[in-house]
């Protein structure tokens, strides 16, 4: 290879280092950002569910469709992946569990219904199965309450009118920048709910009562699915810096290689050179 072609591999290595270090740094700020508004999030979905569980101990026979235990015949599968590529194995380890547990309950002879969050999950499901009955996707980053809620409305109406008797969520559980894992929750039915907490107060309820606790359920059920998208993104923005900074590396090592076979290159020329300058010189002097 001539000394000028792979100059031009360096210089464009070099600028596509600069793209990884950039977006590197962009990640590294948007995983900070996400970072908290997983842990307000957090704080918000336990402190609404103590509330309805404490409120449940006050409604004597309330009856909620989201509460409703029945035999798990068909059950549904959210899936949460990022619209975006760029960040590792982040999309294809999810897919992967996702196909396992997909078999799993295939193999207890259950349906399975899939719902897709992100357009990673939602191109890989719909190649492979027939049975995505709705997806999400282009969310705004970061994901607001106005999503959550209208994935909430899809999942609740599917869980109401029997299409499936259990919802598990398949998402990333957001620990730290080094530390995202895998998780399968279950959603609903609400069961976490039902569990009995003792009374810290006497409640007047405004309206009535089953208005009120069926508003939290709601509400919960949104504040649950917000926390998932969000935690999602936290770990994917992580899981992207991560994925630059090792982009960064072997870039910066890809450089070292090509560098050296430019001065190889460059001293074979030279040598050769100087051998035909030594030739020639020979030749005229004899």
């Amino acid at each position: 290879m001539r000394p000028n072609d792979v100059k031009r591999k360096i210089k464009a290595v070099q600028n596509i280092q600069k793209i990884t270090k950039a977006m590197k740094s962009v990640a590294a700020v948007k995983a900070r950002k996400a970072e908290e508004r997983v842990k307000r999030v957090k704080d918000y979905s336990r402190e609404m569910f103590e509330l309805t569980k404490r409120l449940s101990t006050e409604i004597s026979g309330f009856q909620h469709p989201l509460l409703e235990k029945r035999e798990v015949k068909t059950v549904g599968i959210l899936v949460v992946t990022s619209d975006r590529g760029l960040c590792g194995s982040f999309n294809a380890n999810i897919l992967k569990e996702t196909l396992k547990l997909y078999q799993k309950y295939k193999s207890e002879g259950k349906e399975v219904r899939l719902f897709a969050v992100g357009r990673k999950a939602k191109q890989f499901l719909e190649r492979r199965f027939p049975v995505v009955i709705a997806s999400f996707t282009k969310l705004p980053q970061p994901p607001t309450q106005a999503e959550a809620s209208l994935i909430a409305s899809e999942i609740t109406k599917y869980f109401s009118d029997g299409t499936i008797d259990s919802l598990k969520v398949l998402y990333y559980n957001y620990k730290s920048m080094a530390k995202y894992t895998i998780v399968e929750e279950e959603v609903l039915p609400l069961i976490h709910v039902q569990e009995k907490s003792e009374p810290k107060a006497t409640y007047i309820f405004e309206p009535e009562e089953d208005v009120v606790a069926s508003y939290l359920l709601e509400r919960g059920l949104m504040a649950e699915i917000l926390r998932v998208i969000l935690e999602t993104a936290a770990s994917e923005q992580a899981a992207r810096m991560q994925a630059m900074s090792q982009a960064s590396e072997n870039a910066q090592d890809l450089i070292k290689q090509l560098t050296l076979a430019f001065n190889k290159a460059r001293q074979a020329i030279i040598t050769r050179e100087l051998s035909e300058i030594v030739g020639t010189t020979t030749a005229l002097g004899s």
